[in-house]
């Protein structure tokens, strides 16, 4: 799966911010009251998708295709008919003239029709980034704004707040805001969630980091705000080898006076970077003692094949559980099993099984625990592609102790492609050439031409022009040889292809 996909499924249960260029995946994440509605995930999805990108292996030709949502439906499990059932629908997508989506409605069933629910606005910035999330409901005969996000970035696109808004009829009140800072790095040093009290913002938590001349991450504190003044409550302190692997991280928690330790992290590495030893030790006032050790192995690819967990007696380690991991053709994951261990042997305890189709896509991920030596269905996550392996259709299912299916959910995507072969139409005035060339690409022909992006095999966006000027050549010379797909905007269309770096 390419990243753009990757990132479309990934937010569904996230922040829109997740996609955002440089962001820390913070040790410890403090549970906070915030609100991100299901339908600012679905618009964030839906960004996603109207950026994905594959390459139809195939197909002989090799051409890229983009993919644009039309409509996307949702389905509940009926427990009582055993049957899907509606749930709700995503309709009338709109998009602006770089496939952001910037508008859409969803509706619910009420068993005998589709009845308006909530509506959703978005706006960008020129690097295709959110700026408003808008989103009204339906009063039974028009829509009323309802609650919004506000996004803020600087001058190099990173995000330096995001602000959540509810409206009470007139006006837009303040909610909450995450507010961030960078250093010249780009690396995030602060972030900061403030809620509002009806006059000013109030401080509630923030994330200091510090980085060294390398742009790791050497010290992550978190601090919580007494009303006047910032409180430490814990940090971690980072190391790593010469081959930049984090080599140790100490967990320490603040006293009122003085950091004490709480725990340390302690990792090996084998010559291809794999984690091979993770070490857990807890502080006992004057020295560290031994908690808990894993061990895994790798097969010749690189896979883990076996993670070994032992806990330490007072003397020696006692094994405690591992994991089992097997593969297929082209390395694919298609069993992970996991076993306790009873004093004298192994006894499995649960295990995911996974199948692919011909294009190496996930079919269906099966979640089942071991009873009575049998195998019993915990959950299944089962997904549809078409013939250029884009995903159609993806459904949950959940079993209960009697073995019946007692919850689910299914989603069906309608999309259309752009970028299907060559320009056509508009695009047959366009011309990109030298293609192939050897760093250097001209792009011209059409008066209207806006803007234009250029994207490699995995999705990622390399090269953006939203005031472009056909006097001025597109420079790839900083990037490798092979295929990357070129998007161009004009007043009222987008046209894709794929060019080629010699």
């Amino acid at each position: 799966m390419n990243k753009t996909a990757l990132f479309a499924i990934l937010v569904l249960s996230g922040n829109v911010f997740a996609q955002s260029k440089h962001s820390l995946s913070l040790p410890i994440e403090k549970a906070q009251n915030r609100t991100e509605e299901t339908g600012r995930k679905i618009s964030a999805a839906l960004l996603g998708m109207s950026r994905e990108t594959v390459t139809k292996h195939q197909m002989q030709d090799q051409d890229s295709l983009i993919r644009i949502a039309d409509s996307v439906y949702y389905w509940r499990w009926d427990t009582l008919s055993t049957a899907w059932k509606n749930n709700y629908k995503i309709i009338d997508l709109v998009y602006d003239v770089k496939n952001n989506p910037i508008g859409y409605i969803r509706q619910n069933w009420n068993d005998n029709s589709w009845n308006n629910f909530h509506k959703y606005l978005m706006t960008y910035n020129d690097n295709n980034d959110p700026t408003i999330e808008l989103e009204q409901s339906w009063n039974g005969s028009a829509w009323f704004d309802s609650t919004q996000f506000v996004n803020t970035y600087d001058a190099s696109f990173f995000p330096t707040k995001r602000l959540y808004q509810t409206s009470n009829g007139s006006s837009w009140l303040n909610q909450w805001q995450y507010i961030y800072a960078y250093d010249a790095n780009h690396n995030q040093t602060n972030r900061a969630y403030q809620t509002w009290n009806g006059n000013t913002w109030e401080n509630k938590w923030q994330y200091i980091n510090f980085f060294d001349a390398d742009n790791k991450l050497i010290t992550c504190i978190y601090q919580t705000w007494s009303g006047n003044s910032w409180l430490n409550d814990w940090q971690n302190v980072y190391s790593y080898d010469a081959n930049n692997n984090m080599a140790n991280c100490i967990e320490q928690i603040w006293n009122g006076s003085s950091w004490e330790n709480l725990r340390q992290h302690i990792n090996s590495y084998d010559t291809s970077k794999n984690l091979t030893l993770e070490l857990l030790q807890n502080w006992n006032d004057n020295t560290w003692e031994n908690s808990r050790l894993d061990t895994t192995t790798y097969d010749v690819n690189n896979n883990p094949i076996k993670r070994l967990t032992q806990t330490w007696n007072g003397s020696s380690w006692e094994n405690s559980s591992q994991d089992v991991y097997s593969y297929g053709a082209n390395n694919k994951l298609i069993n992970k099993l996991f076993q306790n261990w009873n004093g004298t042997g192994w006894v499995d305890c649960s295990q995911y099984a996974y199948t692919y189709n011909v294009g190496n896509c996930l079919t269906s991920e099966l979640l089942q625990y071991r009873k009575n030596n049998t195998w019993v269905n915990i959950w299944q996550h089962t997904n549809t592609y078409d013939a250029n392996n884009f995903i159609k259709s993806d459904s949950w299912k959940y079993w209960n102790l009697a073995g019946t299916i007692a919850d689910g959910d299914s989603t069906f995507y309608f999309f259309h492609m752009l970028g299907i072969n060559d320009l056509t139409g508009a695009s047959e005035s366009i011309m990109v050439y030298p293609n192939p060339g050897r760093g250097k690409f001209s792009v011209t022909g059409n008066s209207n031409i806006r803007g234009v992006e250029i994207y490699d095999l995995t999705g990622e966006m390399i090269y953006a022009d939203h005031k472009f000027d056909q006097q001025t050549p597109i420079d790839l010379s900083g990037h490798g040889k092979g295929i990357y797909l070129i998007k161009i905007h004009t007043c009222t269309k987008g046209y894709c292809r794929k060019i080629v770096m010699q």
